[in-house]
């Protein structure tokens, strides 16, 4: 008790007095007044938060509740109002799933089945929509506004639709397994092979390429020299030329080979139109033989005195195929008869 009483002593002194009034009671004014500051500011901040919190709640609530209302009358809607709806939903579904209060989770798998139940519902049965349309905006805004009661609010339906889909799930799969039963019962086993072992065959079949058929040459048309006795000759074939194979003359106009005329009954009848034999191009890997024909043309008064010599070059010799040469016997021949037809014709004068 002495110490006690040397601190009261000390006290009713006036060095005592002095620090008291001059250190100890501002000090202690200080702490108290920031005490109650920091009170103050903990309760504006708190009003502040939870101002902030309903409103984003409300935000997400509002939004579940307005796509509900429009999932209510789902089958009137057209098909691109329908999408942007499912993306309305799934946007207030994630924004009801990031609140910072307790039961969000709970809230948005409740919302999402009613919201299904009433697009479900909205096909046939308009007033069963409304009504859940009704218990889903209730539900709502009394989880909106006591958020600690969403256990209670949601746990028990979530249980119920969880037992009814896995009973649901356990008989359809019964009733498939039965089915694919009966069914092999009756049918037997259903003997499997592969696609690609069937369509082997057909596959090869029709990789094999098609064999090309080489075209077949056409053989020149002869007549007997007896036909052609009193008709322009036939045309005389040439031995083939056994010189450097040239590409520009190796395929010279093709020889016309005339038709046999009654030149015995009719001597001054016209010519008869000359019939174009079928030309064969030679295959690209053997050397083109042409075959020249060589016309002899005989004046029709020595038709009867003289029959066409055939003339027939050496086979040795190479020839001149051009067009010049194959024809040029024919002019020479033409400028003797002519010459032969003015001296007769002197001498009778």
């Amino acid at each position: 008790m002495q110490w006690w009483n040397d601190f009261l002593g000390w006290l009713s002194s006036d060095d005592g007095a002095r620090i008291i009034s001059s250190a100890v009671i501002p000090f202690l004014a200080i702490l108290i007044a920031g005490v109650v500051a920091a009170a103050i500011g903990r309760g504006s901040a708190k009003r502040v938060i939870a101002l902030s919190d309903r409103e984003v709640k409300a935000s997400a609530v509002t939004a579940l509740i307005s796509a509900a209302r429009k999932a209510a009358v789902w089958n009137t809607l057209p098909a691109p109002e329908q999408q942007h709806i499912d993306h309305l939903i799934g946007d207030a579904d994630i924004r009801l799933r990031l609140l910072p209060v307790p039961g969000t989770a709970l809230a948005a798998d409740w919302a999402s089945h009613e919201i299904i139940s009433m697009k479900r519902n909205a096909v046939s049965f308009s007033f069963q929509a409304e009504q859940s349309l009704l218990v889903f905006r209730d539900r709502l805004i009394e989880w909106q506004a006591r958020p600690s009661r969403a256990k209670r609010l949601f746990k028990n339906d979530l249980d119920s639709w969880a037992y009814d889909s896995s009973l649901s799930e356990q008989e359809l799969v019964h009733n498939q397994q039965a089915w694919a039963a009966a069914q092999v019962a009756k049918t037997g086993p259903v003997d499997t092979v592969s696609a690609a072992a069937i369509a082997a065959p057909t596959v090869a079949a029709a990789a094999t390429p098609p064999v090309a058929t080489p075209p077949v040459a056409t053989p020149p048309v002869t007549r007997p020299f007896a036909q052609s006795r009193f008709s322009r000759p036939a045309a005389v074939p040439v031995a083939p030329s056994e010189a450097t194979h040239d590409p520009a003359v190796s395929e010279p106009t093709a020889a016309r080979t005339p038709e046999p005329t009654p030149a015995a009954a009719e001597p001054d009848a016209p010519e008869a139109e000359t019939v174009e034999p079928e030309i064969v191009e030679p295959e690209s890997h053997q050397p083109a033989q042409t075959e020249h024909l060589e016309e002899i043309v005989v004046d029709d008064d020595e038709q009867d005195e003289d029959l066409p010599e055939l003339v027939e070059p050496a086979p040795e010799e190479p020839r001149d195929v051009s067009q010049a040469s194959v024809f040029a016997p024919a002019d020479r021949n033409d400028h003797d008869g002519h010459d032969r037809q003015e001296h007769e014709h002197h001498q009778h004068n």
